[in-house]
């Protein structure tokens, strides 16, 4: 099971910027590059995933 997470970025930010916002994201959130969309009006839209971990309840009910 995955967990998806999409960003935009503006057309207006260099490469440096832009790569440096993106390598910043995957490491913060342990996230990988799942796709870059790129717009003809040169907007992007990077989508990562991360598995997804599911949650176990470790408590007894009262």
């Amino acid at each position: 099971m995955w967990e998806y997470r999409t960003v935009t970025i503006s057309r207006n930010l260099n490469r440096g910027d832009y790569r440096r916002a993106l390598t910043e994201e995957a490491e913060r959130g342990q996230w990988e590059l799942r796709r870059v969309l790129v717009f003809r009006d040169g907007t992007r839209r990077v989508t990562f995933r991360r598995r997804a971990v599911p949650v176990q309840v470790t408590l007894a009910p009262r």
